[in-house]
């Protein structure tokens, strides 16, 4: 029976006779009665004196001290009886966890086993006196009752269970020697220079090392209110620079190596730009994605920083474009390519971050990336119950300040933001960085461009423009941007600009695109996007296509092959013009398929096209020459063609017309706008990518009725031309002259085909209304230059020189025909056969520029030998390796003479070679009138000009012999063999007018 519950009952005078029985049962020595009476007084202490003093009754004395509040002395009682459970009970029930913690250190001396039963009462009191001590903010005695616990994960545990005392628990995993784990909790506290610490002690030393290099890195881009990039110095970086080196050292010479590389790119020590190229193939080859990124990002901001006019300009486009650029930074020279390739690189990695964004508990294989941009921001990864968590570990960064606080929240002392507002926070800072970055790419082509329009080079133009489009392109189509009205007006305008790439192609000047450099320009993937996109601008958005957007769309088609996306928006902007849709269907359809049908009815659709927009466009153009200037002022209305798209396709239907011949005649330029257009392979001959058609006879003969008609209309009526000009928005004083001279071309081709149009080109020429002012006097002479009165005299070697000597020379092309072209007489005149190679017959077309200067080259052959080796001496002596600088002074005064006196000698031999092709004329040959080529229904009888030009030679060749073996000749040979010589003997020096 309890002694509680049997005092419980007693009152009143009970008391009395109660107290008295206790004092008698004492004093005659019952002292277990004596004791009940008190306890049953609730004199709980009295009884428990008795009980342990005179009965000897342990637990009723601990339970009766108990009761009475003497804990202290009921856990004595029970202590030194060994009941440990009773006993810590007693101190836990009286809050005396001192005296309780005493017992459990006593028994663990003393037992040497201890039970599980034990250690889990013991575990229970040691907690209930670290929470009571914890309640009342005594931590210090807190943590003698925890380091007091059984096991070192149970102290984890507790302390966890708390929170906010990962300082406590650091400290208690230090002084038990558990660095490790140590350093553990003083990451996932944020305190990363502890962190370090504990590696250190631990013996860790790459990893400390690692961990160093990264606080430095994102303190460098966050610290001291830093808004990211560039790096920027912060308090004790040197310190921490110093330690990293030295953690670095402790390990192995391969990682002190890449630990001092690290270092380098995070420094803002200046360097040269072929010292960040050579530390960007460092970090590429061992895999250093920061070191790589940082570089490039050094690279591009080196860009920035040069003035424009140290930047290179590249005359021709490099086979390889990774290698030119690395050799050029190199060499310390940077360039519109340069800018262009590392800000590709950059952006490719911006790029890989952003998709690494997309599924950030995923990232897959831009999982690199990924922990790039968490270490650019200073974020770990983590996780909390299971859950994987980001960590800050500058919560004052400015970029967690610009996402706002709503995604943040506290875990005891650690800062996470949730997964969805980090995300949106790293991809802000990253839009704005590829777009700000762009912008100033942007600026430098801009500036080169307008560079490149001062020098005059169509080449370093298209560069520019190319180059202004590929970027402007990609930052308004990116899809992971979203930009700003400013910004996307901004890039809007530079994609504008990139826009006039298409005067650049098709120039005023057609000549002035016909170069090497500028067709491997024309057959990059860069220029058939840029002029694909020219055709999307010009696609009217509220309607079908006006005739003055057709014809830059059709010079656009024509120069490259279209995506079938493209020609679906064509077709559909065409629909309102019958004629140019039913062109367009066969056009599209003949490069898909080769077919003779095909080609016959393209050819036709096109001229029918043609007609059409003639029509549309002479009337309205004649009215307005009778306008006051005012309005001959204005520009071409959208219903008509503008004067420069309608010859340039003239141009085509003339070339398209003529290639229906097995040979036909044609300029330089019209070919290579078809040629570039062929789909073959380079080694593989055309015959396998061109097929043979034939124009019939009938629908021939109407298109060059056409074409002559309008050729005549637009020359000989230059008020109307001027008008269409000024419409056109074109100079014309710069453009007049170039649209005869390219007419007069065109004539000049036709009139091979059909001699009878040789009267009209006359009158051109000298006629009362002539257009002779308008043109080359050089170019008109040579046209003239065997005119007989009334009669022209045109053939292939008077064009010949006359297409030669204003830069666009003749071609006589072999479509499929077995004789050779080449028996043509026609010196200045390129030959082509299409059963040759693409690239036999590129090299064809632009190595003829060195033609003329073979005789001079091998003239001075010695010459240049003796040049090149005193070059070589003068290299060695300048590189220390010789001391002659008289004697080769000398050397270079006698190369200087030698080559002097060879050039002479090459001028007195050029002007003889001429006198002597004046001899030759085709005209004139050994004295004889040679007849002019044979002139079917169809035109010139090329085997006919074949076969004269083959007498003719055979003819004078023959009277060579007869000269020679004291044969009989003519009077008229002897003096014109006279006069020949008088000319060579007095220094005879034929000018061209």
């Amino acid at each position: 029976m309890s002694f509680e519950s049997t005092s419980a009952g007693m009152l009143g005078t009970d008391l009395t006779y109660l107290r008295e029985a206790a004092r008698m049962f004492e004093s005659n020595g019952k002292f277990e009665f004596a004791a009940s009476c008190y306890c049953n007084l609730g004199d709980f202490e009295k009884a428990a004196n008795i009980y342990l003093n005179e009965c000897v009754k342990i637990d009723s004395a601990a339970e009766c001290f108990t009761l009475a509040g003497c804990y202290s002395e009921a856990a004595e009682v029970y202590a030194k009886e060994s009941q440990f459970s009773n006993c810590l009970s007693v101190c836990k029930k009286g809050k005396l966890f001192d005296k309780g913690l005493q017992y459990i250190k006593y028994w663990k001396e003393s037992v040497h086993v201890i039970s599980d039963e034990m250690e889990n009462i013991e575990q229970d009191f040691l907690e209930s006196g670290a929470i009571s001590f914890h309640e009342r903010k005594d931590l210090e005695s807190m943590m003698r009752f925890v380091r007091s616990f059984c096991t070192m994960e149970s102290k984890r545990v507790f302390l966890r269970s708390l929170g906010c005392l990962d300082d406590l628990l650091v400290l208690l995993e230090e002084e038990s020697g558990h660095f490790i784990e140590a350093a553990e909790l003083a990451k996932s506290s944020g305190d990363v220079l502890r962190e370090v610490d504990f590696l250190e002690m631990a013996g860790n030393f790459k990893e400390a090392a690692l961990v160093l290099l990264w606080y430095v890195f994102f303190s460098s881009l966050w610290g001291n209110g830093n808004q990211g990039w560039p790096l920027k110095l912060f308090e004790q970086i040197e310190e921490l620079c110093n330690k990293i080196k030295s953690l670095g050292n402790m390990d192995t010479d391969v990682f002190y190596d890449y630990v001092c590389s690290e270092l380098k790119v995070l420094s803002n020590e200046y360097n040269s730009l072929p010292e960040l190229k050579k530390d960007l193939h460092a970090y590429q080859i061992s895999g250093s994605l920061r070191g790589e990124i940082l570089s490039i990002r050094k690279i591009l901001d080196a860009h920035f920083g040069i003035n424009l006019s140290k930047y290179n300009w590249e005359d021709e486009l490099p086979f390889d474009i990774s290698k030119h650029c690395e050799e050029n930074i190199s060499y310390n020279r940077v360039s519109v390519r340069t800018l262009v390739y590392y800000w590709n690189l950059w952006k490719e990695n911006v790029m890989n971050i952003f998709q690494s964004l997309v599924n950030v508990e995923d990232p897959s294989k831009h999982e690199h990336h990924f922990d790039f941009t968490l270490n650019y921001f200073g974020v770990r990864k983590d996780c909390a119950k299971g859950d994987l968590v980001f960590l800050l570990v500058n919560k004052d960064a400015d970029w967690i300040k610009n996402a706002g606080h709503e995604g943040l929240h506290w875990d005891g002392e650690r800062c996470i933001m949730d997964v969805r507002d980090l995300v949106l926070a790293m991809r802000s800072y990253w839009q704005l960085e590829l777009v700000s970055v762009g912008i100033k790419v942007l600026e430098i082509l801009e500036g080169l461009l307008n560079t490149s329009k001062l020098n005059g080079s169509s080449f370093h133009q298209s560069t520019s423009l190319l180059h202004v489009f590929e970027v402007s392109k990609f930052l308004l189509d990116c899809k992971y941007l979203n930009l700003t009205d400013a910004y996307r007006n901004k890039l809007q305008s530079f994609l504008e600009i990139s826009l006039t790439y298409f005067d650049i192609v098709f120039p005023l000047d057609w000549r002035k695109s016909v170069s090497m450099d500028l067709v491997s320009v024309r057959e990059t993937d860069l220029s058939r996007d840029l002029l694909d996109e020219i055709i999307l601008q010009n696609v009217s958005i509220k309607g079908g296509l006006t005739f003055l957007e057709i014809g830059r769309v059709m010079m656009i088609c024509f120069s490259s092959r279209k995506p079938i996306a493209l020609y679906e928006i064509i077709i559909k902007g065409l629909q309102q013009s019958c004629s140019w849709t039913s062109f367009f269907e066969k056009f599209w359809s003949s490069m898909l398929w080769n077919s003779r049908l095909r080609y016959v009815s393209l050819v036709e659709a096109l001229h029918d096209a043609m007609e059409d927009t003639y029509r549309s466009v002479s009337n309205p153009y004649r009215s307005m020459s009778n306008r006051n200037q005012v309005n001959r002022h204005k520009k071409t209305p959208p219903h008509y063609i503008d004067l420069h798209s309608f010859v340039h396709i003239l141009d085509r239907l003339l070339f398209m017309a003529s290639f229906s011949s097995s040979i036909f005649f044609t300029k330089k330029s019209s070919f290579l706008g078809w040629f570039e257009n062929i789909l073959s392979n380079d080694h593989t001959p055309l015959t396998y990518s061109v097929e043979r058609v034939e124009l019939p006879h009938v629908k021939f003969e109407r298109i060059l009725m056409f074409l002559v008609h309008v050729i005549q209309r637009i020359l000989l009526n230059k008020e109307d031309t001027k008008s269409w000009i000024l419409g056109s928005d074109i100079d014309v004083t710069y453009y007049h002259p170039l649209l005869a001279l390219r007419l007069v071309m065109m004539l000049s081709l036709l009139c091979l085909k059909v001699p009878l149009h040789c009267k009209l080109l006359l009158d051109l020429l000298t006629g009362r209304d002539n257009i002779g002012d308008l043109l080359p006097k050089k170019f008109v002479s040579k046209l003239e230059m065997n005119r007989t009165g009334s009669d022209l005299n045109l053939n292939p070697e008077v064009v010949a020189k006359a297409f030669k000597s204003i830069g666009d020379p003749l071609l006589i092309v072999n479509v499929f025909s077995e004789k050779s072209v080449t028996r043509i007489v026609a010196p200045g005149a390129i030959f082509v056969d299409v059963r040759n190679t693409k690239n036999d017959i590129m090299s064809l077309l632009f190595s003829m520029n060195n033609k003329d200067c073979d005789c001079t080259c091998s003239a001075n052959v010695g010459a240049g030998n003796t040049i090149s080796h005193s070059l070589e001496e003068i290299y060695e002596a300048i590189n220390g390796k010789k001391e002659e600088g008289e004697t080769l002074k000398k050397e270079v005064d006698k190369s200087i003479r030698t080559l002097a006196a060879k050039l002479e000698e090459a001028n007195r031999v050029l002007e003889e070679l001429k006198l002597l092709s004046s001899a030759f004329d085709m005209s004139v040959i050994g004295g004889h009138r040679v007849e002019q080529p044979v002139v079917t229904s169809g035109g010139i009888d090329i085997d006919q000009v074949v076969l004269e030009s083959e007498k003719q030679i055979e003819d004078h060749q023959e009277e060579n012999h007869v000269e020679k073996t004291g044969g009989e000749h003519s009077d008229g040979d002897d003096s014109f063999v006279e006069v020949v010589l008088e000319k060579q003997r007095g220094g005879y020096n034929d000018q061209d007018a």
